[in-house]
C-alpha cells in the first residue's frame, strides 16, 4: 500500500512539474491587465463563455529614454471561451476590440481588434480538495492588439503571469492575487518612439456571482503595473 501511494505521488509530480513548466515557458496568446471570467477551474470537459467591456490606465515611457513617459488609456471589449480537457486545466481564447490613447503624447487611436488566449493550472488539487481552504492557480496569457491614428500605426503586445487565491461561497467566487507583466507598444513608422510600461508588478481582485447554476456576472479590478477594471456575463456548462 504504501509503495502504490509513493508510486501515485511521484506520477502526481511528475504531471505537476510538465504542467508547470508548460505554463511558464510558452505564454500561448487574454484579454490584457485582466484574468477575466471565471476566477477559478472549470470541471472536466466544461466549458464557458463569456463577453467583458473593461477600462484600463497605464503609465509608459520611451524605451530609449525613461524620462520621456506618459500615460495610456484603453477601452475593451472582448468575448472569452474556455474549456476544460482536465479537471485542473484550463484553455482559453479571446477577441475583441479595443482602442489605446497616450494622454498628453499625439496618438490618438481608434478602435481595432485585439486576441489572445492562455492557460490556466491548479497546482496541487488534491490538497485543496481535501482541506477546503482555497484554490491556487497558475495563469499564463499574452494578448496583442493593433490601432492607428491618422499617420501612426501601434502594435501593442502584452505577456503575463499569475498566481491566483480563489475560494467559494454558495453563489459567489472570491479570487485575487499577483502577476507579472512584460510588454511594449511598437510604433511604425517612427520605432525609435517605441515605449514600455513603467511597473511590471502588479495585483488583482475579483468576484463571480452565479444568478443560475450556469449564468454569471463578474467584475475584476487590477492596479500597480495597471489600474484597470472590467465588467463582464457569461455562461458555464
Amino acid at each position: 500500500m504504501e509503495r502504490d501511494q509513493r508510486v501515485g505521488i511521484m506520477r502526481s509530480c511528475t504531471v505537476l512539474a510538465a504542467s508547470v513548466a508548460l505554463i511558464l515557458a510558452v505564454p500561448i496568446l487574454a484579454e490584457a491587465g485582466t484574468l477575466g471570467a471565471l476566477g477559478y477551474n472549470l470541471e472536466q470537459w466544461s466549458f464557458s463563455a463569456s463577453a467583458a467591456v473593461g477600462f484600463s490606465q497605464q503609465d509608459v515611457h520611451v524605451k530609449t529614454n525613461r524620462d520621456i513617459d506618459d500615460e495610456a488609456t484603453s477601452s475593451r471589449f472582448g468575448i472569452k471561451l474556455a474549456f476544460a480537457p482536465l479537471n485542473w486545466l484550463d484553455v482559453y481564447g479571446l477577441v475583441g476590440a479595443a482602442d489605446w490613447r497616450l494622454d498628453e503624447g499625439s496618438f490618438k487611436g481608434v478602435l481595432g481588434t485585439h486576441y489572445g488566449g492562455g492557460v490556466r493550472l491548479r497546482l496541487f488539487p488534491w490538497f485543496w480538495e481535501e482541506t477546503g481552504i482555497f484554490n491556487f492557480d497558475v495563469d499564463s496569457q499574452a494578448s496583442a492588439m493593433s490601432t492607428s491614428d491618422d499617420k501612426v500605426d501601434a502594435y501593442i503586445w502584452e505577456y503575463q503571469w499569475s498566481g491566483i487565491l480563489s475560494k467559494e461561497f454558495q453563489l459567489f467566487t472570491l479570487y485575487g492575487g499577483a502577476k507579472y507583466v512584460l510588454g511594449g507598444v511598437n510604433f511604425s513608422p517612427g520605432g525609435t518612439g517605441n515605449m514600455s510600461p513603467d511597473m511590471f508588478w502588479g495585483v488583482f481582485i475579483g468576484v463571480d456571482y452565479f444568478v443560475t447554476p450556469y449564468i454569471f456576472f463578474s467584475t475584476e479590478l487590477n492596479i500597480f503595473t495597471k489600474t484597470a477594471i472590467s465588467l463582464g456575463v457569461g455562461f458555464k456548462y
